[in-house]
């Protein structure tokens, strides 16, 4: 079977339950991984010849798509900000938006900036942690998860992109560690209700962690307590930083208004996606 034979038979069977352009895009980062080559060389290949072990890879492999298994987690990896990332079941797949929440920081700060203290709450697989520490070396970075599994994740990443992180175990909840005054928080905490969960895509409910994605049918719970360790452990005039539930913002401004100027700030779609926040120099 020719390669372009094999990936035509792979969108058809994809096509059942997702659409012709999703099924190509898909039936291409497959070959693409399986083949170990570049866009550019899978076209130019497309007359070779697949052999078995290829076909009966990428038929498994398509296998997992057609059951609803996120590509991600099918090939175990996912790029955010320009680097390649690990992922399993155990983190959630980072997310476009989560990559302005990135970039909007890196570039709100100068290029000579000197040493920060960086606190990264609920990391998962360390994409926001991570990717600060590669554009600002000298900031240094810490960051907490309350899932061991996430943690050896995070880890694994930071290792291979290259990234000196610190790595704790902690619930933000009910903070155990002695953690000093950082100059910068950033969270993209769970933020769907439980009572939302019939509105997800089957894909995500039954493929993501529900440990990173729900909170209690109360969706600021998890900003409640940041805030809370913010109190004590985020300099004054340091910056906080949120990724956010759209429908949530104004309830979360008004949470935080007496303690911050706050920025409100659109993702691509529109949508209030962050939230940005100067700790006023107040008696809390």
């Amino acid at each position: 079977m020719k390669i372009f034979d094999l990936r035509n038979q792979l969108i058809e069977l994809q096509k059942n339950v997702m659409m012709q352009d999703e099924a190509a895009f898909n039936a291409d980062q497959l070959l693409k991984h399986v083949l170990k080559i570049d866009a550019i060389k899978l076209h130019q290949n497309f007359s070779s010849h697949a052999d078995e072990i290829v076909i009966k890879t990428c038929m498994e492999l398509n296998n997992k798509l057609i059951a609803g298994k996120p590509l991600q987690y099918v090939l175990g990896y996912a790029y955010f900000y320009g680097h390649c990332f690990k992922v399993n079941p155990s983190v959630l797949i980072p997310r476009p938006e989560t990559e302005e929440l990135v970039n909007l920081i890196v570039k709100h700060y100068k290029p000579n900036r000197n040493k920060m203290q960086v606190m990264d709450i609920g990391t998962g697989s360390g994409c926001i942690a991570i990717s600060i520490k590669k554009v600002k070396p000298s900031f240094e970075v810490t960051a907490m998860d309350i899932s061991s599994e996430a943690l050896q994740v995070a880890m694994h990443n930071a290792q291979v992109i290259g990234a000196e992180i610190n790595f704790i175990q902690d619930d933000i909840v009910n903070v155990q560690s002695n953690l000093p005054c950082f100059d910068m928080i950033v969270s993209n905490p769970p933020y769907v209700m439980f009572s939302e969960r019939a509105e997800m895509l089957p894909n995500v409910l039954d493929n993501e962690p529900h440990l990173a994605l729900f909170t209690p049918d109360d969706a600021l719970f998890f900003y409640k307590h940041i805030l809370q360790f913010a109190k004590t452990n985020l300099k004054t005039d340091g910056s906080i930083w949120f990724e956010i539930n759209p429908l949530k913002a104004y309830e979360l401004i008004d949470l935080m208004q007496p303690n911050y100027h706050i920025k409100l700030l659109d993702d691509m779609f529109g949508k209030h996606r962050m939230i940005f926040g100067i700790k006023k120099n107040i008696d809390l």
